[in-house]
């Protein structure tokens, strides 16, 4: 959806576009898979590059990307154009329940000195229990957080600590987490807060973190 001016002067919003990416097989009326999460990437980073606008306007605007989680699968989508750019499929079972999105570094490699790429990454987590962190400049997990001991219902990014992940679990439990940096041999995603240290004496199922 869209701003648009109304007449009144105030702001409504105009639907441009509806997409179905996580329907089950190939059916483009398949309503049966629920969309539990969604979250828009950073508009500040390396990838993807420049682009033009589909309307004529700005050449150096970029897409706008959103994330969307439903079973086991992750779709990340151009919302100006609708096109479903990335879609992941887990092989095992899973169900994501939330999805964020932040950044990580990944040093250059060309001697150059110049500052490290700014990568998006895309946390997923739900009925499994653990986190999936995915680069999609490189169509891959590149890291996998286990911790909580039943299903993930929410995951949130600290506002001013991109590396900072918090998960929120139906085991009473939050973990704080390091997402570290895309080249994991270097500098390892980990748990910097247990699970046995956040929400002691509490049981009950976290539904959500903020």
């Amino acid at each position: 959806m869209v701003p648009a001016r109304a007449s009144s002067g105030e702001n409504e919003w105009t639907l441009v576009h509806v997409v179905r990416c996580h329907a089950r097989g190939v059916s483009s009326t398949d309503a049966r898979v629920k969309v539990w999460g969604a979250a828009f990437l950073p508009n500040d980073t390396d990838w993807p590059m420049p682009a033009p606008a589909p309307d004529g306007g700005d050449p150096l605007a970029r897409s706008v990307l959103v994330a969307t989680a439903g079973e086991n699968s992750l779709a990340i989508q151009d919302a100006r154009t609708g096109e479903v750019v990335l879609k992941y499929r887990h092989p095992e079972r899973e169900d994501f329940y939330c999805v964020v999105a932040t950044v990580a570094e990944q040093p250059r490699r060309d001697g150059s000195g110049a500052a490290p790429w700014r990568l998006p990454i895309v946390a997923a987590a739900g009925g499994a229990g653990t986190v999936k962190l995915v680069s999609p400049a490189h169509r891959v997990v590149y890291a996998e957080l286990r911790g909580h001991k039943k299903n993930i219902n929410g995951l949130a990014v600290h506002p001013h600590h991109p590396r900072e992940l918090f998960s929120a679990s139906s085991d009473g439990t939050i973990m704080a987490w390091d997402i570290g940096a895309l080249d994991q041999a270097a500098d390892p995603a980990r748990c910097v807060a247990p699970c046995d240290k956040l929400g002691k004496g509490n049981r009950r199922p976290l539904t959500s973190v903020l």
